[in-house]
């Protein structure tokens, strides 16, 4: 016994016919809304709100050097692009992007902050808090405040950490570490401001620890002499 509510087969193919050309409309709207809004000048990116404590660079400059780079509009910026721009530029460390609506971008950066110099005294290389080599003007700090640190490359961060325990062992004995290297044997050579240089061995850290703590002052002027 056939089904009297059921729908004819040239109906369902209309129905069907219908609910797809209404789909395709909706999509149409939708994608021609989409175009609106990416190319609407109402959101191009109006301004760049850079935060953060500087030392070194200041918002109008890091704006300036970085605004003619920023393609696309508040939804089509690359905000990695952006964040790597502002990386990019001396002294910047690390910067934060996020969007504003409508059309802004904020900015928040973080500035190296240097506590040793790195390398030859011909090179512009520091190290910051956390042991990151990083390359900027020399000029802009006072390098008398500043240790002068050596070591094969990827391994600052191993130096910075040897000379925070170096210095107060030798500070005991009124000695003042100005300078401290890891050959590429493995071997620490510290250097002091009297310009005496101490040969302090390989090994571990505690071993070299030990042998700073039986220093005293006689026995590094006898080194001093020596060299």
């Amino acid at each position: 016994m056939s089904d009297p509510l059921a729908v004819p087969l040239d109906v369902k193919l209309m129905n069907l016919t219908a609910s797809v050309l209404f789909m395709g409309c909706v999509a149409l709207v939708v994608a021609a809304g989409g175009w609106w809004v990416l190319r609407h000048p109402a959101f191009s990116i109006g301004s760049l709100s850079v935060q953060g404590e500087f030392t070194h660079n200041n918002a109008v400059t890091l704006r300036a050097n970085v605004a003619h780079k920023l393609v696309g509009n508040f939804f089509t910026v690359d905000l990695r692009q952006v964040r790597e721009a502002f990386e990019g530029v001396p002294w910047v460390r690390h910067a934060a992007v996020r969007r504003q609506f409508p059309n802004q971008l904020q900015i928040t950066l973080e500035e190296h902050v240097p506590v040793a110099l790195w390398g030859p005294e011909s090179g512009s290389g520091m190290l910051n808090s956390f042991g990151e080599v990083f390359e900027a003007n020399v000029d802009d700090v006072d390098q008398d405040d500043l240790p002068r640190l050596y070591g094969p490359a990827g391994q600052s961060v191993e130096v910075l950490d040897m000379y925070g325990r170096l210095r107060p062992i030798l500070k005991q004995v009124e000695l003042d570490l100005a300078e401290l290297e890891l050959t590429p044997r493995g071997g620490w050579r510290a250097t002091l401001d009297s310009g005496a240089t101490i040969e302090l061995g390989s090994g571990s850290v505690n071993e070299v620890l030990a042998r700073t703590r039986r220093l005293d002052r006689k026995s590094t002027r006898l080194n001093s002499s020596h060299t």
